[in-house]
């Protein structure tokens, strides 16, 4: 279920204010370093909200290197949208690493779609693949994806860390003790100030934290600039979340139309 980090905040963003009936507003316009990411307008009331992730060290070190060059390119020539699944590639990762890598995955992909071939695999590449595996060894595997839209490839990166009940509110509490999201909330200078942490999608035991009727074992320990806490997971039919505001964990979904 890929999705960028601006759509991420603003699906954030969505449910928040769907859960609170209040409307939202886009804060972070990029021109400001230290600006939190969305408003939440209620009446005369505004409330500050900042969006964030959790994840392993190797998922922060592909958004890092990646992330900023694009996630995904047009593949002119191809039939298909395709989905590359990488490690977190080398820390000296490059602009002009990504471009090589982009040619040689479209050429690659080009010859397997000539095969008639939907998918590959580098733990047991076939001759068509052989040489990107080997050059790319983070590179891992790859199927088309039923996708509207012209083809493109996207390398998305699948982390292998997972999350249960228990470990649910120190993954949340250390996003919230990171002195970048204080540091944003605080300078808001309003007095309602949300963190909103997102779980990845991929990890199959994050699915145990977000059974209803199975809350978080306590209450979040949050700093004093974060005033409410949010964890949340996209799922098929929308967003499943958590919500504290330093008390008891209340449970919530947000419906939406469900993605392809």
């Amino acid at each position: 279920m890929p999705i960028s980090r601006e759509e991420l905040e603003e699906a954030a963003a969505r449910t928040v204010a769907t859960l609170l009936a209040a409307d939202y507003e886009l804060h972070d316009t990029g021109g400001r370093s230290s600006a939190y990411d969305y408003m939440i307008l209620r009446d005369d009331h505004r409330a500050a909200l900042e969006v964030t992730q959790a994840t392993d060290l190797a998922t922060e070190r592909f958004y890092g290197a990646i992330g900023r060059y694009g996630e995904s390119f047009d593949a002119q020539g191809l039939q298909h949208h395709w989905m590359v699944a990488v490690d977190a590639p080398p820390s000296d990762f490059r602009a002009r690493d990504l471009k090589r890598l982009q040619q040689d995955l479209l050429a690659t992909i080009c010859v397997l779609e000539a095969e008639g071939r939907t998918g590959f695999d580098c733990h047991r590449p076939a001759e068509a693949e052989r040489e990107v595996c080997a050059t790319y060894d983070f590179v891992k595997f790859g199927n088309t994806v039923d996708l509207d839209g012209p083809p493109e490839v996207r390398l998305n990166h699948v982390p292998v860390v997972s999350f249960d009940a228990g470990d649910l509110v120190e993954v949340a509490e250390a996003r919230a003790r990171l002195d970048d999201n204080r540091r944003k909330l605080a300078k808001s200078g309003l007095g309602e100030r949300h963190l909103f942490v997102w779980v990845n999608v991929w990890e199959l035991g994050a699915a145990a934290a977000f059974a209803v009727g199975a809350p978080p074992p306590r209450a979040p320990d949050l700093p004093e600039e974060v005033t409410d806490l949010w964890v949340g997971r996209l799922v098929d039919e929308g967003v499943q979340a958590w919500h504290s505001a330093g008390g008891t964990w209340a449970y919530h979904e947000v419906h939406t139309e469900k993605r392809s």
